[in-house]
């Protein structure tokens, strides 16, 4: 490969995918707040649809900035868990007592 042909190649860091909050976070057990962007990633869901349930989730403004504690995510995702469980339960016996089960 000549000199000019080298100078044309795409740098390496321009092949690299954009870092997200996912793979910066520190081990969660050294973390006592998330930022929306980072309990969005950890939750799996987007930023958006966090946002969209932000007033169910307790949490922190300090000025322009929304903390979110995690252990209240955690006890937050685990009630809308046992939640939609029971709702599926609840769907799944009115379909077998239709059926006469």
């Amino acid at each position: 490969m000549t000199e000019k042909n080298r100078s044309h190649q795409p740098s390496k860091s321009s092949n690299e995918k954009p870092t997200r909050a996912r793979d910066q976070l520190p081990h969660l057990s050294q973390r006592i707040a998330l930022t929306v962007s980072e309990a969005a990633d950890a939750v799996g869901v987007s930023e958006r649809h966090l946002r969209a349930h932000l007033s169910e989730i307790p949490h922190v403004r300090l000025g322009d900035r929304v903390l979110i504690p995690i252990r209240p995510l955690e006890e937050w995702l685990a009630r809308e868990a046992k939640e939609e469980k029971d709702r599926t339960d609840d769907i799944a016996d009115e379909i077998l007592k239709e059926f006469g089960v």
